[in-house]
């Protein structure tokens, strides 16, 4: 029972890191550039596909180095790191069904379980396959 508190508790920690630039940005809202609200609205509705960052950079009359120190600032990450975040929260919800972790790393947008597995551990310490058992056992 112990152990289940203390995962709770890391669960919500890593969870409320994750998502404390949601949490930010109605603060920024009114002083958020408006080529990175651009930007987070065409991440937020590709994500799963490749970005160049250059040619987004390009589409929103900004030089690239720019474009990612910019929305850095607004948003506290870079775009790509943003893009593997919504990416990860993606695949993280898909872990309460039955589909293959290989499908679930697809359709989230990652090349292959591999490359799913390696951003999952780096924000939750532990690969999907664990977290799932972990996150049902606790339902249960």
């Amino acid at each position: 029972l112990d152990s289940r508190n203390v995962q709770r508790a890391c669960l919500q920690e890593v969870l409320g890191k994750f998502f404390s630039l949601r949490a930010r940005s109605a603060k920024q809202d009114a002083y958020a550039h408006t080529a990175v609200k651009q930007a987070v609205s065409i991440i937020n509705s590709a994500f799963t596909e490749t970005i160049d960052l250059y040619q987004l950079a390009t589409e929103l009359n900004l030089h690239q180095r720019y474009f990612i120190s910019l929305f850095k600032t607004m948003i506290g990450i870079p775009p790509h790191q943003y893009q593997i975040a919504l990416r990860i929260d993606m695949a993280r919800r898909m872990l309460n069904t039955e589909i293959p972790l290989s499908e679930i790393a697809m359709q989230s947008g990652f090349a292959d379980q591999s490359h799913l597995n390696r951003h999952f551990k780096r924000i939750y310490g532990m690969p999907p396959g664990i977290f799932r058992d972990q996150t049902s056992a606790l339902g249960s």
